[in-house]
């Protein structure tokens, strides 16, 4: 079982569980079909509740480096998260203390989108204020969970941790 604390009062506290690592292979799934709001956060924490339309919603953006925490609510229909671009991934440059906190996030519909030069994993994220599947840039290339890596999301859907497949990620 991995275990990450941080002392810093303003981050994640506790990772718990195994880290899995997300697979990238293979071919994106079919494009969803935007029908509702593009919703365009900035480098400061945002809060953003889409509608019940298919949803873009993009919390950050490319070469942010503050440490941001954006909270990010689909609401229906099928969204697609923003997390990272052609360029680089979100949320990247504060360790555990940047990340895009996605309440509601439908692994039977909802997609994230990846920067496709990165390689990602998940481990289960166990805070008083945040519970659910954190989403890791393994920024040291180890396959392991170390203190290099970048928290870039924290899932949950209906306040449970979400299994991520290869056909909820769309990879640029």
């Amino acid at each position: 079982m991995a275990v990450w604390e941080n002392t810093a009062e303003s981050s994640v506290e506790q990772i718990v569980g195994e880290a899995s690592s997300l697979i990238s292979d293979g071919a994106n799934p079919s494009d969803i079909t935007i029908d509702g709001d593009v919703l365009t956060g900035s480098t400061y924490s945002d809060s953003m509740i889409a509608s019940d339309q298919n949803d873009v919603l993009i919390g950050s953006i490319a070469k942010a480096q503050s440490q941001q925490r954006d909270l990010l609510t689909g609401g229906g229909g099928r969204d697609l998260f923003v997390l990272g671009n052609k360029d680089q991934s979100f949320y990247s440059s504060q360790g555990m203390g940047d990340y895009a906190q996605i309440t509601d996030f439908d692994p039977t519909q909802d997609r994230l989108q990846l920067h496709s030069g990165s390689s990602y994993f998940t481990a289960q994220v166990n805070h008083p204020s945040l519970l659910g599947t954190g989403v890791f840039q393994d920024s040291d290339g180890n396959g392991l969970m170390s203190t290099n890596d970048e928290l870039i999301a924290v899932l949950s859907h209906q306040n449970s941790s979400v299994e991520l497949q290869r056909n909820n990620l769309q990879l640029v």
